[in-house]
């Protein structure tokens, strides 16, 4: 930090390795899916139990070593015998591990069968309290069998369906006993005209057959519907005296736990414990009731005269509080199981530093971890958000950045959705000096904090701090400047501009190149055929624009070592964006020709340097940023010529590579101008910038209008070429929401090539009924450009020659 409280930029940087964090993409879903099925062998080696709501089944699964209290309490269940009923309690906070310490005891019950019946009961599930109370007697039942079972009452629904099958029956055999008989009396009349003979059988032994068949069903009917009674309206009071009767017989108790009691309704868990308090006294029953105190005390104070721990104290005879869990065992447990989860990502390239974690971890991270439960939370969610920015050759985001803004998205979810909406405020952008915007931003940046939990805003405030160092002087930290900008970006943070977005969309934007596309194009930079292929694919898609930003954000990143054939094709990249654009100064061209400058001054031998530039105007067909380069070379000298050193005047390239470049561009470009017809010429939006670097590079302007000159012998020509000389720009005036576009003629330009009498005796005979809308419209608006220089030419003509004047 110097004197003025701003940190410096450093250039040095921690060796990291990845077992450090022990101790301190375009990615949509079908790719994720091919990404996820691609590292399978990874993936079997992660930890399978870090669901937060998934509580442990057995012993194996027990990282807390609660073996020897298990043990004792399930002792006290075996042996706790008496006439009548008792009820224990297990009591912890909020994802303290009482349903993994209720599988444990099950577990060990198991192991010495026969010595006791267990019942599991989750009243969570049942809804309404009348409900929750009729399912835990009906459960008891079921686990004791009798009337009042499950399974009983289940018969006694199949027995009373049948019976009414059977009742059907009954009514259409009564009906047909009348019918029958008018049947056969039918049935003689038609065969006797028919000349046949029926056997005689008389009316009167038809009816007793069926009628005993209507009486056998209606015997049938009557068992089955008393077999089959319904049960399950009886009150409570009837099925208690059951459920009494059948456990006063049993010789072993009934260990009934009941989970979940402090995530019921404040009503529900008042009738829960009303029934238990009711049947605590019910023979060899062991009740143990799973809650939060706290919880279950306020639930209860309504009906205890605000005193639901004496009421609680009443039913409950032993509680058994879950066993503290060392903060260090579940920090222990969590940076384990992120190293699983990670893996490989814990490196430099991925943003990892120690130090900075440490940081982050420990005045962000840890004081959110409050349990197990609160850290398989954690866990869980980043083995899913972990492989979404896995991309091809490269992970997306730095992984530090990603546990933060993933812990306040788990616990600070008011103030995590407010983030994206700050980006100005987070990343400073916008400012300038004098805005006198400070007092805004603090009160801004306050209320963001504020919308966090008032126990935890000191570990926000650290937390984005290390997120977003540029806005930390707001909330007690350091300034930072732009200059760290660049190695933000390198290490993908999301104080970053260009990496923000992503954090927040969890996948990469189609319109940016990714990590991994630009990890795939440095890679491919050793061989010439293998980059096109990779500029080609990028160009494609249409981003090869953004593709320009990230090297100028990242020569660093650029090998020098290969710069023989990525300079090359630099150039190539910046040539076709310039043709893209409206304007050379674009931002695409921009990026392009400054990565250019940036690589080649890498290179710090001054002969080096113009050896490679030359090599690589040779190597290529491009001159729109080998022109820029020169120029700016030219200027450069122009400025230095005043300067006392000689080191002061020394150039980015020695004399004579400038002078052989500037040979070289103009050999190049005339070559074009040779080679190529005059329409595909016309066509080049470089056209015009080119001309205007032939004359400089040459020192000779008549080669220029000579090509001019033949270019435009007709008024097609002409059309086409002042359609390359027009400047198009946009202006924004108060108010406005969009800018305006602009379109003007440069006079001094025009007159570099042209005579503008000529010229405009050109335009004013020109058919500009034969023209398209684009030369149409260009040759109007130079039309009038040039009555105004003229008219001002006359009048300074005028004024000059009037000595009165």
């Amino acid at each position: 930090m110097n004197r003025n409280g701003v940190v410096e930029r450093s250039k040095s940087c921690d060796t990291l390795k990845p077992h450090m964090i022990r101790s301190g993409a375009n990615m949509n879903f079908k790719s994720w899916l091919g990404e996820r099925l691609r590292r399978t062998k990874q993936q079997e080696s992660q930890p399978d139990n870090l669901s937060a709501d998934v509580p442990i089944k057995s012993h194996p699964d027990d990282i807390f070593r609660r073996s020897q209290f298990v043990a004792r309490i399930t002792e006290v269940l075996l042996y706790s015998r008496a006439r009548e009923g008792r009820v224990f309690a297990i009591r912890g906070d909020w994802g303290s591990g009482k349903t993994s310490l209720k599988n444990l005891i099950v577990e060990q019950l198991q192991k010495q069968s026969g010595k006791a019946d267990w019942l599991e009961f989750n009243p969570w599930q049942w809804g309404s309290s009348e409900k929750i109370a009729r399912a835990l007697f009906s459960q008891m039942a079921a686990k004791l069998g009798g009337a009042h079972s499950s399974k009983a009452q289940s018969r006694a629904r199949a027995l009373r369906k049948y019976a009414a099958i059977l009742s059907g029956v009954a009514q259409p055999l009564k009906d047909a006993k009348s019918d029958f008989s008018d049947w056969l009396v039918i049935a003689a009349l038609v065969a006797t005209s028919a000349g046949l003979a029926l056997p005689q059988i008389a009316g009167a032994a038809v009816a007793p057959i069926f009628l005993v068949a209507i009486a056998l069903i209606k015997v049938v009917v009557w068992v089955l519907n008393y077999l089959g009674r319904d049960q399950s309206n009886e009150s409570l009071d009837a099925v208690r005296t059951d459920l009494e009767d059948r456990l006063a017989k049993s010789s072993r108790p009934l260990i009934v736990f009941v989970d979940d009691i402090d995530r019921l309704q404040p009503k529900e868990i008042r009738v829960l414990f009303r029934q238990i308090k009711a049947n605590a006294n019910l023979p060899n029953i062991i009740f143990v009731l799973l809650y939060q105190q706290s919880i279950v005390e306020r639930a209860l104070n309504p009906v205890a005269g605000k005193n639901g721990r004496a009421y609680l104290e009443k039913i409950v005879q032993a509680n058994f509080d879950l066993p503290l869990v060392p903060q260090s065992k579940i920090y222990s447990f969590f940076t384990e199981s992120l190293q699983a989860i990670i893996g490989d990502l814990a490196t430099e390239a991925n943003g990892f530093e120690q130090v900075r974690w440490g940081n982050v971890f420990i005045g962000g991270v840890q004081p959110y971890l409050r349990n197990l439960r609160d850290a398989k939370r954690l866990l869980s969610s980043l083995s899913v958000l972990v492989p979404l920015y896995r991309g091809k050759s490269a992970f997306e985001v730095n992984i530090i950045d990603l546990c933060a803004l993933e812990t306040l998205r788990l616990f600070e979810q008011e103030t995590y959705a407010s983030l994206p909406l700050r980006k100005s405020l987070l990343l400073q952008s916008h400012r300038f000096t004098g805005d006198r915007r400070d007092t805004l931003d603090k009160a801004e940046m306050q209320s963001l904090i504020e919308r966090s939990r008032a126990d935890d805003r000191q570990a926000v405030k650290d937390i984005l701090k290390e997120l977003f160092p540029r806005a930390a002087w707001t909330i007690e930290g350091p300034h930072y400047g732009e200059e760290w900008l660049a190695d933000w970006t390198k290490a993908k943070r999301v104080c970053s501009p260009r990496m923000f977005d992503r954090y927040f969309e969890l996948q990469v934007s189609e319109t940016t190149v990714s990590e991994s596309d630009f990890a795939e194009f440095v890679a491919s930079s050793a061989n010439a055929s293998d980059l096109r292929e990779v500029v080609a694919n990028l160009q494609a898609r249409g981003i090869l624009d953004d593709l320009a930003v990230r090297m100028d954000g990242s020569v660093e990143s650029l090998p020098i070592e290969n710069i023989a054939v990525l300079l090359p094709e630099i150039f190539d990249i910046g040539e076709k964006l310039s043709r893209e654009a409206d304007s050379v100064f674009d931002s695409g061209f921009l990026h392009a020709w400054r990565a250019a400058s940036w690589y080649l001054n890498r290179l710090r031998d001054l002969k080096t340097r113009g050896h490679i530039f030359i090599g690589a105007m040779r190597a290529t067909d491009s001159l729109a940023v080998a022109a820029t380069l020169i120029s700016i070379e030219l200027e450069a000298r122009k400025k230095r010529e005043g300067a006392n050193s000689e080191s002061q005047r020394i150039g980015e390239i020695s004399d004579a590579d400038l002078e052989a470049a500037k040979s070289l561009w103009v050999e190049k470009f005339t070559h074009r101008l040779a080679t190529l017809g005059r329409d595909v010429l016309l066509k080049d939006k470089n056209l015009v910038s080119f001309l205007y670097r032939w004359a400089e590079f040459s020192g000779d302007e008549s080669s220029a209008r000579q090509w001019i000159s033949t270019a435009t012998d007709t008024d097609s020509g002409l059309a086409k070429l002042i359609v390359r000389f027009m400047s198009v720009g946009s202006s924004h005036a108060m108010g406005d929401k969009v800018s305006r576009r602009t379109e003007n003629f440069d006079r001094a330009g025009i007159e570099k090539f042209f005579d503008l009498t000529v010229l405009n005796t050109r335009m004013q005979k020109l058919d500009i009924t034969k023209l398209d809308d684009q030369e149409r419209r260009a040759a109007s608006i130079l039309q009038k450009s040039l009555r105004s220089w003229l008219s001002d030419y006359s009048d300074d003509l005028t004024s000059s020659s009037d000595p009165d004047r």
